[in-house]
């Protein structure tokens, strides 16, 4: 899987910089007030970028809430197998052993 992966990542990469290669001319980009010009190179890889880090704080925002969740259910199995042991240990279970 690991494999299939990295051949996929360098297979878009490839196709990103023959599309890259082809886009050289100006172009001008508005960003709600401002007109910037730029080469297409620059905006393509600057989209790409934003693509990217974009692509990596979801991914980590879900591995936290899935590590969040793990988090929750192991310490309520401590919380009942605690309260568990705290039954075990009363002076009424002593008194029947």
């Amino acid at each position: 899987m690991r494999t299939a992966k990295i051949v996929l990542l360098i297979l878009l990469l490839t196709l990103f910089t023959v599309l890259v290669l082809q886009n050289t001319e100006t172009v001008s980009v508005r960003l709600v007030f401002v007109t910037v010009t730029m080469s297409r190179i620059v905006l393509l890889l600057m989209t790409l970028l934003i693509g990217f880090v974009s692509g990596y704080i979801v991914a980590r925002l879900g591995t936290t809430r899935k590590v969040q969740k793990e988090l929750a259910a192991v310490k309520q199995s401590i919380a009942s197998q605690v309260a568990a042991g705290a039954e075990e240990n009363t002076p009424a279970k002593k008194a029947q052993s």
